[in-house]
């Protein structure tokens, strides 16, 4: 009886886009599909015969309709003869689609010939998943930060100023007390220590913590003083504004205005992120990301389009999602690789509609 080699390989269906030459961004159509997949790393894929080949990395990696894929069975490590024969056999591999939006997703499974590459919709037998929508849509998400943005205006007359490079809090954004963090870049300023300062700008309730010797090499600071602080002056259904000072030096220091939220905002937040769900990680990424965009928790944005990137790094579909999640944060650096990468294919920078 011959055997064959079977190499699963999860995929899930998304939708992508592309700006216009305006920074304005095109809704997802049927001509923007991708299969987010997943492999061991014997899969390799490219747009055409002539173009780049990329082999799967990370969990998710993007295969448009049109794209080309090639599968090389990994050979066992000890090959036993049953294995040594079935080695002269043709041999396929096994593609498992998620289908569908649900929470429990279904599979469909295509056989997919090895050692040649195949268009992807030329797989024989191939069946299609059904795509999940990208809830909100790029566009929606741009409005979502503009709205919330606008009111404000992020500007060094708004209280955010200084040369000391603060990574977290951002400008002008609500926090989470619980995990409210401070973070900056190590490789800034000289000494070693600095200090940090909170002031409330609340004329009914003036309130101040300052607390010294914090070690610059660690560059993050979590502190149960702050985190009691910040509770102390939360308010039942009102914001409450705080001053945040990072000081190394009187001449090397930076502020940051930052809004604690109401409890009752605080509960919203939280129940909104708890409704997210989504068996596909992509999607559940850009849900969270648009609850905390809709919010206003900047740092969160960011790290949440760090962990998208992570996700599918090939996918461009997501880099805009993402870029919109670094907009407002801290994380220059990486918002600014992020633009130069979108540049480079034709997506105008979304930033500049509402960000820094």
């Amino acid at each position: 009886m011959r055997s064959s080699l079977i190499l699963k390989v999860s995929l899930l269906f998304c939708l992508t886009f592309t700006a216009s030459s305006e920074p304005q961004l095109r809704d997802q159509t049927s001509e923007d599909s991708y299969w987010l997949a997943s492999s061991p790393d014997n899969i390799s894929y490219r747009p055409s015969p002539s173009g780049p080949v990329h082999d799967f990395k990370g969990w998710y990696n993007p295969l448009r309709p049109k794209d080309e894929i090639l599968c090389k069975p990994r050979p066992a490590s000890s090959p036993t003869p049953a294995q040594k024969r079935a080695a002269r056999v043709p041999r396929t591999c096994t593609i498992d689609y998620i289908t569908g939006t649900s929470s429990t997703p279904e599979t469909l499974t295509d056989q997919v010939p090895v050692n040649r590459w195949i268009e992807v919709s030329l797989i024989p037998g191939k069946k299609d998943p059904i795509p999940p929508q990208l809830v909100p849509t790029p566009r929606q998400l741009l409005e979502e930060m503009t709205q919330k943005t606008r009111p404000a205006g992020l500007s060094k007359a708004s209280g955010c100023t200084g040369e000391f490079a603060v990574l977290a809090p951002a400008c002008l954004e609500a926090i989470d007390i619980d995990d409210f963090n401070i973070e900056w870049a190590p490789s800034t300023g000289s000494g070693a220590y600095l200090s940090v300062f909170l002031d409330t700008l609340d004329e009914a309730h003036l309130d101040s913590i300052r607390l010294d010797r914090i070690a610059f090499s660690r560059g993050q600071f979590v502190d149960r003083r702050i985190t009691q602080f910040l509770h102390d002056v939360e308010k039942e259904s009102a914001s409450t504004t705080v001053l945040v000072r990072i000081s190394q030096t009187q001449d090397v220091e930076a502020t940051r205005i930052i809004t604690i939220p109401s409890r009752i905002e605080r509960k919203a937040y939280r129940d909104a992120l708890a409704k997210t769900e989504s068996p596909n990680p992509v999607i559940q990424g850009i849900e969270e990301l648009s609850v905390q965009v809709k919010f206003g928790r900047w740092s969160k944005a960011g790290i949440q389009a760090r962990k998208l990137l992570k996700i599918a790094p090939d996918a461009i579909f997501v880099k805009p999602y993402a870029l919109i999640g670094y907009c407002q944060s801290g994380y220059l650096l990486e918002k600014e690789e992020l633009r130069t990468a979108l540049k480079v294919l034709g997506v105008d920078d979304v930033c500049d509609t509402g960000g820094r």
